[in-house]
């Protein structure tokens, strides 16, 4: 009996231990795979956010936006399109519609700044959207959650062709949402776009307060209008990815970009 009551008290504490060491192991790993999910994705999130150069669909599950050309397939950072002497990767002007001559940087082709369809088509790079001259929006790409199968997924489009077949960015995320806002002092915004909903300037312009830059009431996503999205220059996310380890709790992430083209850009309704 002395010896049972000796082993009890022996064997106990031992396996007390083994068990919180293994809940404290799954949880480890838990944890190392939710952060590891949310690492891949961010890879491609922060690069396309780096080529993004104006927003289309401003929306909490989906964002479509406009992409700097070259990320088009037929890209080639060594080609010459235009035949000029600079290849196209040191080239401000590839397709050769947006200044006179070479290497004449004051020689800027004078374009509308209220073109309506076709203000996109030329000019340097940056405003340029049709740089390989076919009459289209070079590059398209598309964010999106899809709750049912619990991935956010990205689309290209190529000079308006089909969506491409959706990758996953995102897997196993539980809720997610987009955020949008401008700086008050962005290139063009109106003057009194910070506070023009609450009255009380913050020092943001929000949602809401983009929303009403075309005239209207604010109202509720998605901000299509040129008006509302021409602004934006901020985009975060807020995500929740889960585990597939029985009980284990969710990673929350929340992240926010500042697109550096989306305020350079020149755009056109």
């Amino acid at each position: 009996m002395i010896v049972v009551v000796v082993l009890g008290v022996v064997v106990f504490p031992f396996i007390r231990f083994f068990r919180l060491a293994t809940r404290r192991l799954v949880s480890a790993e838990s944890k190392i795979e939710g952060n590891e999910i949310v690492r891949r994705g961010l890879v491609d999130f922060e690069r396309d956010m780096k080529d993004m150069n104006e927003v289309i669909t401003a929306d909490r599950l989906r964002l479509d936006f406009y992409m700097d050309s070259v990320r088009l397939p037929s890209y080639s950072p060594e080609g010459n399109l235009d035949s000029d002497e600079l290849p196209n990767r040191l080239d401000p002007d590839d397709d050769g519609d947006g200044w006179v001559g070479v290497f004449t940087a004051r020689d800027f082709l004078s374009l509308d700044p209220t073109l309506t369809g076709t203000g996109w088509r030329q000019g340097l790079d940056l405003s340029d959207d049709d740089d390989d001259n076919d009459g289209k929006r070079d590059v398209i790409c598309s964010y999106e959650f899809n709750p049912l199968r619990q991935v956010v997924e990205r689309r290209f489009r190529f000079n308006e062709s089909d969506w491409t077949e959706p990758v996953v960015i995102f897997d196993r995320v539980e809720s997610f949402s987009f955020h949008y806002a401008a700086r008050p002092t962005a290139p063009g915004i109106p003057i009194n776009a910070d506070g023009n909903v609450s009255g009380v300037p913050d020092g943001v312009v929000d949602e809401a307060e983009l929303d009403s830059l075309n005239g209207t009431k604010p109202g509720i996503l998605p901000l299509v209008d040129f008006e509302e999205r021409r602004f934006i220059g901020e985009i975060s996310f807020k995500m929740t990815t889960f585990s597939r380890l029985k009980n284990e709790k969710s990673t929350d992430t929340a992240e926010t970009v500042y697109p550096p083209l989306l305020e350079a850009k020149e755009k056109y309704p």
